[in-house]
């Protein structure tokens, strides 16, 4: 499992260097998301709507991943079903924005 995660981290760190502009971005608009919880997906797709799309679609995941070291969204134990035809349906948690 910690190879898998090392991986994991080290594409989402070369995917953060190319969306460094997008990245911040988004990070600056993530408090202003009109809602209190949301999911990943919901998050993605209201940045988007806010600061453009980015260069991959990885870069959304490298978002929350980083807004969760920075402690601008946390983990509220609950699931959502995704919405996105390309998600799906899956489950996927539910995060509180601070």
């Amino acid at each position: 499992m910690k190879a898998a995660k090392t991986l994991r981290d080290e594409a989402l760190e070369r995917v953060e260097e190319k969306a460094k502009t997008w990245l911040q971005l988004a990070l600056d608009e993530l408090p202003n998301y009109p809602s209190k919880e949301a999911t990943g997906e919901q998050i993605r797709i209201w940045v988007c709507s806010r600061v453009g799309a980015p260069h991959h679609h990885n870069a959304a995941g490298a978002l929350i991943l980083r807004a969760l070291k920075l402690r601008l969204i946390e983990k509220t134990g609950k699931m959502g079903q995704m919405k996105t035809r390309s998600s799906h349906a899956r489950m996927t948690p539910i995060y509180r924005i601070r």
